[in-house]
């Protein structure tokens, strides 16, 4: 038991030397959308504050589908 406990402290006593923001890291927000969808403009509107928040961190991409902006 005192082997767990030993164990157990060690590799705890290494968690504070891993460093959580080590590279730079970037959101992609992939936003699946229609022009019929009741909800979409909130969740647009959310984005747009988030794109404002995090200019150089927050990236959105929308995807139409069956609407007339879909290919």
């Amino acid at each position: 038991m005192k082997l767990v406990q030993l164990t157990t402290l060690a590799l705890s006593a290494l968690l504070p030397c891993v460093a959580v923001d080590a590279a730079p890291r970037k959101v992609i927000c992939e936003n699946f959308t229609a022009t019929w969808c009741g909800y979409c403009p909130d969740v647009a509107n959310g984005i747009i504050m988030l794109l404002d928040e995090f200019p150089d961190n927050f990236y959105s991409m929308q995807v139409h589908g069956s609407d007339s902006y879909s290919t």
